[in-house]
């Protein structure tokens, strides 16, 4: 998988698919410990019970830890960076335009209506 296309999330929140340059597709789970199929009951029980444990011992700084650790591949973590990168720059070179020319010729555009690329009516 060369480059991202696209990445989006299942209605279900269960999976997360990917599609790249290539033409590929790939899902994944967006729970990565969670089992796929039908559940035994023993399986259910363990599970219902590690889920209570966690809630129950939330506050304890270790189990907070292991909750917040979520591996993201290094390409989708890397493209997430510089993508919140060129958005600070771009509204930092905004705000210097602003300050720097007269007042009202650059005018503010929300950033909804920034990212809309035409209108039907």
């Amino acid at each position: 998988m060369q480059r991202l296309t696209n990445i989006i999330w299942s209605l279900d929140n269960k999976y997360i698919i990917c599609s790249s340059d290539e033409m590929n597709l790939r899902i994944w789970k967006s729970n990565a410990s969670e089992k796929l199929g039908v559940l035994k009951r023993r399986e259910k029980i363990a599970l219902d019970y590690s889920e209570k444990l966690k809630s129950k011992f939330a506050y304890h700084p270790e189990i907070k830890k292991i909750q917040q650790h979520r591996h993201v591949p290094k390409y989708i973590h890397h493209t997430k960076n510089q993508k919140f990168l060129m958005i600070e720059a771009k509204k930092r070179r905004e705000d210097n335009r602003r300050k720097y020319s007269k007042p009202g010729t650059v005018p503010y555009k929300s950033e909804r209506r920034n990212y809309i690329v035409r209108e039907d009516e």
